[in-house]
């Protein structure tokens, strides 16, 4: 009965889904590849700037106090101290701001340009919604986003995807009503604590990788590319352990280092962010999540 219950979800994995199948089947072919010590010539390695903060991220979950719905900036060149609900504190980090709130005021955050932004949204997902660990959004939610002032020509901008084809396509449509060029992907390769990938790559079910899609704001109009047009793109692999759920590694330091922006009073800006960073601009309603001040 077991073999028979496993043939059937591999063959659902396989023939239900043929582009799943396809798209993650050649992207692990590749890591693969690269695993195992072949010179791919569009596939290297990304080192990141750890930067530290609390380990704590659900006891700021669902606060409700009077720095929510407001974009609050600390313009100066050291941290400040904000108190919270139940008398708990979080840390503004410098030259940073802030806005705690949900996707329906997000008009404040047009009062700037962004040399970078970085998007992580709550895509739909079955297993979030069993497990009701956050809240997700449409894909018609996120397809409404406008970035029209906030992005400016060779903004970089990177989009955080799950590894379902419908995201990944939603993704790529918006980033084509962007204007924004696919330059690269980013694969996060998660590990375990005894340094093993935290499942197989040849797993039919879930992946030990997420996917972050890097363009370019452009001056024309961007082309969309096809799933097997996106594989064709520079890959830059990323290797940690697995953290909080959901919360992806920092990567400020190396979409600044490949920014070709020039204006020097544009920001970095993070939405749907679960950490405030130093010199970023960070929205959504879980923002201050992993900035808490632990006694």
């Amino acid at each position: 009965m077991g073999n028979r219950v496993k043939r059937a979800k591999t063959e659902t994995a396989t023939t239900l889904y043929p582009e799943w199948s396809s798209f993650h089947g050649e992207l692990c072919e590749l890591i693969e590849k690269w695993m195992n010590g072949h010179m791919e010539q569009n596939i290297s390695e990304v080192h990141l700037i750890s930067i530290p903060v609390s380990e704590r991220g659900e006891c700021l979950k669902g606060c409700e106090n009077h720095h929510m719905d407001w974009l609050i900036e600390n313009d100066t060149n050291y941290d400040v101290t904000l108190r919270i609900a139940d008398n708990r504190r979080m840390c503004l980090p410098q030259k940073s701001a802030m806005l705690w709130s949900d996707i329906s005021l997000w008009d404040a955050l047009h009062r700037y340009t962004y040399k970078v932004i970085v998007i992580d949204p709550p895509w739909p997902s079955h297993s979030v919604r069993r497990s009701n660990s956050y809240q997700t959004l449409q894909l018609s939610d996120i397809k409404g986003i406008n970035l029209s002032t906030m992005a400016i020509t060779n903004t970089v901008v990177a989009v955080w995807v799950t590894n379902s084809i419908k995201v990944i396509q939603c993704a790529l449509e918006c980033l084509s009503e962007w204007n924004v060029e696919i330059d690269h992907l980013i694969v996060w390769l998660k590990y375990s604590d005894n340094n093993q990938l935290v499942c197989p790559l040849n797993s039919t079910h879930r992946k030990p990788y997420e996917i972050c899609i890097v363009g370019t704001k452009s001056v024309s109009d961007a082309v969309r590319p096809s799933l097997s047009q996106l594989l064709q793109r520079p890959i830059k692999i990323i290797k940690s352990p697995r953290d909080a759920h959901s919360r992806k590694p920092f990567l400020g330091d190396y979409l600044t280092s490949i920014c070709k922006c020039d204006d020097p009073t544009s920001r970095s800006l993070e939405l749907f962010a679960r950490t405030i960073y130093p010199n970023w601009v960070c929205a959504g309603n879980e923002v201050p999540a992993f900035n808490e001040i632990l006694e």
